[in-house]
């Protein structure tokens, strides 16, 4: 029997000005496509000041034999091409997946495999080999869950410090935080925030001190979560626990997070002051798609401001990134193989049809930020990321096809 395929995605959102943003519609731009097992995960490079579109796509997949293999392309920004890929070298079987931008020429994975340990990896994509496995450090078996639905999570806070999110052998959430060498080694730090048991659990950068997770409890709630993130570690912030019949499989929640630098009057003054945000898509227990909207304070306060909600019941996945000036996507697959993409709730969200696969159709989908084509005389410009669609395309679960897609979403800051 097939285990349950999921593709789970990390972003942080880097904002470098400040801009207001209306809600588009994303464009589809092109695609490619790449066999892989039973699980992938999707990210980018990270785009930097000087080129923020993201140069290169990858997915962190299994091989044939259930290992861990990087897969990449360049984004030309007319189409992807594939420069290669690479094997994890312990070549153990994983359970779950996650991956994230690191730099601009480094990706970090994540993944637990069937002994139940955690492994953090590093990656250098392009140049001549394309992909070469950097770095690495595993905890050894026996302290991550390896059920079917425990996921693992991942999110880069910079180039030097990254923080995971997984469930431990008892099913409770562990956050952890990694810094990353100039030579790709990752290591542990010492405070380590604990968020109780649930099913599932996803993580986003809010900002270079914040991190936000989001987990099912598996009891009719969703627990949100804001860390803060410093040399020692990470530290428990503030939170909230809310009623929700959240749907206990894997790829039921994700979050995605991100703030920015805008004027507000502070004692009288115009001052610059960091705004965070994020928001969680989730499919409850019926099978709609719930978008909890949310403003985070600079002390971790988390104030709900909405929770649009599908009408149809017919969702099965979800995934969610936040473009740059806090534009967030939303992704999610329904039972006749249609995702759904763009800004849920402000009635622009559009749909495209992907590959069915056998019988199962969409068995994962993932979205990931890929930067902009922003410069300071352009009032108008456009945001990009990718999605991932896994499906099936025979009767085994190890024969998967992992469609990739680039999109771009105007932003403009003369209307709202």
């Amino acid at each position: 029997m097939g285990r349950l395929t999921f593709v789970k995605i990390a972003v942080a959102s880097l904002v470098l000005a400040t801009v207001t943003v209306r809600a588009g519609t994303p464009t589809y731009l092109y695609g490619t496509s790449s066999r892989t097992g039973s699980m992938a995960s999707v990210a980018t490079t990270t785009p930097t000041t000087s080129a923020p579109r993201a140069a290169y796509v990858v997915a962190a997949e299994t091989n044939t034999s259930g290992a861990l293999e990087v897969v990449a392309w360049q984004d030309t920004t007319i189409s992807l091409v594939n420069i290669g890929s690479a094997n994890v070298a312990n070549g153990l079987a994983i359970q779950s997946v996650a991956a994230s931008g690191l730099d601009a020429n480094r990706v970090v994975t994540a993944d637990v495999d069937s002994t139940g340990a955690l492994s953090i990896d590093t990656w250098v994509i392009g140049g001549a080999a394309g992909v070469v496995q950097q770095n690495g450090y595993s905890t050894g078996p026996g302290v991550a869950d390896t059920i079917v639905d425990a996921d693992v999570s991942i999110t880069t806070v910079s180039s030097t410090l990254v923080v995971t999110a997984f469930n431990d052998s008892s099913g409770n959430v562990v956050i952890q935080a990694w810094t990353i060498s100039s030579g790709g080694l990752p290591t542990p730090l010492s405070d380590v925030g604990h968020n109780g048991p649930a099913t599932q659990v996803a993580i986003a950068t809010i900002n270079s001190g914040q991190v936000i997770t989001a987990a099912g409890t598996g009891n009719n709630s969703l627990k949100i979560t804001v860390w803060t993130v410093d040399s020692s570690g990470v530290q428990y912030q503030n939170g909230i626990t809310e009623n929700a019949s959240v749907s206990p499989f894997s790829d039921r929640v994700a979050i995605g997070a991100g703030s920015q630098l805008v004027f507000e009057e502070v004692n009288g003054f115009p001052s610059l002051v960091n705004v965070g945000s994020a928001f969680v898509p989730m499919i409850n227990a019926a099978g709609n798609v719930e978008v909890w909207y949310l403003n985070i304070s600079a002390s971790g306060n988390i104030t709900v401001l909405s929770k649009p909600q599908t009408t149809k019941e017919d969702f099965l996945q979800v995934a969610a990134c936040m473009l740059r000036t806090d534009v967030p996507i939303t992704a999610f697959g329904d039972v006749s193989s249609y995702v759904h993409v763009g800004w849920y709730g402000d009635g622009t969200d559009d749909v495209y049809e992907a590959i069915k696969g056998h019988l199962n159709g969409i068995t994962s989908i993932g979205a990931a930020a890929a930067g902009s084509d922003y410069k300071v005389y352009l009032p108008v410009f456009n945001a990009y990321f990718v999605t991932g669609v896994l499906t099936y395309t025979d009767e085994t679960a190890t024969n998967g096809d992992l469609q990739i897609r680039v999109w771009s979403y105007p932003v403009s800051d003369l209307d709202l």
